[in-house]
C-alpha cells in the first residue's frame, strides 16, 4: 500500500472539490449530447473523443449544465440506456473517426442518435454530478450520471465525521492512530489508518510474521457503493495488507439510496443523524480493533489458512483462483511468481501473494481492490478452496 497524500492534503483536496461541485437533476429527454475531439488534451480518453451533455430550456433545477463526461459518467450513461459498454465505445470511436479535421463538435452520429433515441423514448430523471473547473482555462466535467433516488453522502462531511470519531477514540484509549494510505479517485475516497503500537504474530516460533491492525474508510460520491469502515491488517514483512469486507467483523456500511426528493437532498435532521452515526461507528471500530478478543476473532481465519495443506499444483491453482477472485491475466502471473518465491503453498501464502501485487505501481483504485482480493482468498467457501487446492494442470 502506498500513500498518495497526507491527511491534510486529502482534506484540502476534498474541501476544494466540494466547493466546485454542482449537481443537476433533469429529465433525460431534456438533455442534448454532442461529440468533440481535442488533440491538445492530456489523456488518451480526451484525445480520442468526448461526450458533451447539455440541458435544454429550464429543466435543470439548480444550474444549467454543459459538461464533458468523464469515463465513469460515460459508463453510467451506457448502463442507464441499456447499451453494452463495448458497443458504446465502438460507436464513440467510429463517430470520432468520422469527424473532419476542422470539426471540434458534432451532434450527429450513431452514438448520439442511439443515446438520444433511448433518452427520449424511455425518459427518466437523472442526477448529474458535475465539477466546475479549477480555473478559467478549465472545463466543467460531468463525473457521474445517477438516479434521482441517489442520496448524496459526500466526502467532506464523511471525512470530518470520521476524524471526530478517531479523536474521540484516541482520547478514550490513549492509542496512537496513524495514516497509512489515502487516495481520491473518480470513483471513491479511501483512508487507511494503522495502530503502529499494536501487532499480531501470525508466523511460527522460528519465523515471526508480524501484522498490524487498522481500518479503511471508503466513500463514493459517484455511485460506487456505500460509505463503509472495514477492518484492515498490514503485514510488516511485505508492506502489504488485506481489507476485510462488509461480512466480516467490525464492518459498517451506509447505503447511498433513499426516497425520491427534489435535488436528492437529505433533510438537515437526517444528514446530522448520519454524520453522528459515522462518528459513532468510527469510534466503535477503533475500540473493536483494540479489543484482543475481537481482534483474535478477525485473525483466526488467517491462522487457519496458514495451517491449511499445500496446493497440489501452483500453476493450476492460480488458474482456478482467477475464476473466483478478481485477479487479471498479468496479475495472475506476477502473483504466481510471488507464491513460488515465498514457498508458502498454503491458503495464507496464496492470499499474501495476491496482496503483494498491491506494492507494484498501479492505480490507487486497483491497489485497494487487490487488498480486498487477498481477504477474499481467506474467506473462500470450503468447496471453492478445495477446487483451487486440488486443481491439476490441464
Amino acid at each position: 500500500m502506498y500513500s498518495e497524500m497526507t491527511m491534510q492534503e486529502l482534506y484540502d483536496r476534498v474541501k476544494a472539490d466540494a466547493e466546485r461541485a454542482r449537481d443537476v437533476i433533469a429529465p433525460s429527454n431534456a438533455l442534448a449530447l454532442a461529440l468533440s475531439r481535442d488533440a491538445s488534451a492530456d489523456t488518451e480518453h480526451q484525445k480520442g473523443s468526448r461526450l458533451l451533455v447539455q440541458s435544454a430550456g429550464s429543466f435543470a433545477y439548480r444550474y444549467p449544465v454543459a459538461a464533458y463526461l468523464n469515463e465513469t459518467a460515460e459508463d453510467q450513461l451506457a448502463y442507464r440506456l441499456g447499451i453494452p459498454p463495448a458497443y458504446f465505445r465502438r460507436m464513440k470511436a467510429s463517430d470520432a473517426n468520422a469527424l473532419s479535421d476542422d470539426a471540434s463538435l458534432s451532434d450527429k452520429g450513431l452514438l448520439i442518435e442511439n443515446c438520444l433515441h433511448w433518452m427520449a423514448t424511455e425518459p427518466r430523471q437523472y442526477m448529474l454530478r458535475t465539477m466546475a473547473p479549477r480555473n478559467d482555462a478549465g472545463e466543467t466535467v460531468c463525473r457521474a450520471i445517477l438516479s434521482d433516488r441517489y442520496l448524496r453522502v459526500d466526502n467532506l462531511p464523511v471525512l470530518q465525521a470520521a476524524a471526530l470519531g478517531m479523536e474521540r477514540a484516541k482520547a478514550a484509549t490513549g492509542e496512537r492512530i496513524e495514516l497509512l494510505s489515502s487516495g481520491l479517485t473518480d470513483k471513491r475516497m479511501y483512508v487507511t489508518m494503522l495502530f503502529p503500537n499494536r501487532s499480531i504474530d501470525l508466523g511460527t516460533p522460528d519465523k515471526p510474521d508480524m501484522h498490524r491492525p487498522g481500518f479503511t474508510i471508503k466513500n463514493s460520491e459517484t455511485g460506487f457503493g456505500a460509505m463503509g469502515i472495514y477492518a484492515f491488517l498490514y503485514r510488516d514483512r511485505c508492506t502489504n495488507g488485506m481489507i476485510f469486507g462488509k461480512n466480516e467483523l467490525m464492518g459498517f456500511e451506509r447505503r447511498h439510496v433513499g426516497r425520491v426528493r427534489e435535488e436528492g437532498v437529505m433533510s438537515p435532521e437526517t444528514h446530522q443523524k448520519l454524520l453522528e452515526l459515522i462518528e459513532s461507528q468510527t469510534t466503535d471500530v477503533v475500540r473493536a480493533m483494540l479489543d484482543p478478543r475481537q481482534l483474535e476473532s478477525l485473525v483466526r481465519p488467517l491462522r487457519e489458512a496458514r495451517e491449511s495443506g499445500p496446493v497440489r499444483n501452483a500453476f493450476a491453482a492460480f488458474q482456478e483462483l482467477a475464476r473466483v477472485v478478481d485477479i487479471r491475466g498479468d496479475e495472475r502471473e506476477a502473483a504466481l511468481e510471488h507464491f513460488i518465491r515465498d514457498a508458502d503453498y498454503s491458503r495464507f501464502g496464496m492470499a499474501q501473494a495476491v496482496t503483494r501485487l498491491a506494492n507494484a505501481e498501479r492505480s490507487y483504485e486497483r491497489t485497494v481492490e487487490l487488498a480486498e482480493a487477498g481477504a477474499d482468498v481467506i474467506n473462500l467457501p470450503r468447496r471453492k478452496w478445495e477446487r483451487i487446492a486440488l486443481a491439476e494442470a490441464a
